[in-house]
């Protein structure tokens, strides 16, 4: 997430703040990459990690209203999107439902 959303929201709402933090915490990139692997039955990993999924899916919503092109463009402007736009969509299109559960 972007230095100037998290400081903008951290300054005019501590719960947000705490909310922000604790998100981060609960999607440990260690632990969400575990999870995958034990629940991914016959899926891969490329270039494209679940958990860099996960940051940008969380990254889509919370700094870009839900645009998960707007996210992606931005993504690959700062150099830490290496895929193009569409995989992101694949993978989120074909995600194990086992996965999915286990995240919930």
């Amino acid at each position: 997430m972007g230095r100037g959303f998290k400081q903008a929201v951290s300054e005019r709402l501590p719960l947000a703040q705490a909310a922000l933090e604790s998100l981060g915490f609960a999607f440990d990139r260690q632990w969400l990459a575990e999870l995958y692997d034990r629940h991914r039955g016959r899926g891969y990993t490329d270039v494209l990690t679940f958990p860099h999924l996960v940051d940008l899916v969380r990254s889509c919503l919370l700094e870009h209203g839900g645009s998960g092109h707007r996210g992606c463009t931005e993504a690959q402007r700062d150099g830490t999107l290496q895929v193009d736009e569409s995989s992101f969509y694949r993978k989120l299109a074909k995600m194990p439902a086992p996965v999915s559960r286990a995240l919930l």
